[in-house]
Parts: structure tokens; sequence; C-alpha cells
């Protein structure tokens, strides 16, 4: 599981919905400051019984050598190896996830990965 905390409200991701003519109204309107906001991105895993420490990532972006050396070798590889036979570590289809060294390292090591679809089938309509 990996996430991303927002430090600051201003993350340009804000949506309001309002009605016609309250574009302007006072309860329509977020004041932000201007100096950015900030974030930080960490990673956890669970399972039905246990769970890893919650890792902090440092700022950058998570390439696949940081994923490997920062979350798989340190993290998953002894959390596979306490959960034993039948750990299957299930991760999504993000770059560095799918990436080559990412996928030797897990082969190397024997840790197997869900096949994680592109697109996921959508319910049918009645």
């Amino acid at each position: 599981m990996k996430g991303r905390f927002t430090l600051s409200t201003c993350d340009r991701r804000d949506r309001v919905w309002r009605r016609r003519g309250e574009r302007s109204a006072a309860c329509n309107i977020l004041q932000h400051d201007r100096f950015g906001s900030g974030s930080v991105m960490v990673w956890g895993g669970i399972s039905f019984k246990w769970g890893t420490a919650l890792h902090v990532l440092a700022r950058g972006s998570l390439t696949a050598i940081r994923y490997r050396d920062e979350i798989l070798r340190p993290l998953v590889r002894p959390y596979a190896g306490a959960v034993g036979p039948g750990f299957l570590l299930m991760q999504d289809n993000a770059r560095p996830h799918v990436a080559g060294v990412c996928q030797q390292f897990l082969q190397d090591e024997g840790i197997d990965a869900m096949d994680w679809p592109a697109l996921f089938p959508r319910p049918e309509s009645n």
C-alpha cells in the first residue's frame, strides 16, 4: 500500500459544486497560501494477520531503484519470510513496480507477485 498525504489544503485538486449564480459566494471561496503545498509519500504492507512499519519516502520521485532498495529489499523481503509459504505480493502497475529491475529482484528472492490487470471489468448494468 502506498499513499500520498497533502500537508496543506491546497494541492490543486479542490473541487467545488455550486448552483447557478453562486460562483463568488463566500461559502465557495477557499483561501490558501501561495507558497505551494507539500506532500509526503508513504508505503506500508498489510495482510490478514500482520503489517509492516509505515515507511516514509524521502523527497523525490519513486524510481524502480528506490522501490527495490527502500521498499522491496528492506521491507517486503523480510515480511515475506515472516509470513512464510504462500506469501503473494499485491501491487499495482505503477512504473517502479513493473520495472525489470524490480521484477528481477522478486524473481531472485522467490517472491510471487499477483498479476494486476490494466483495466478491471465493469459491472453489468441492469
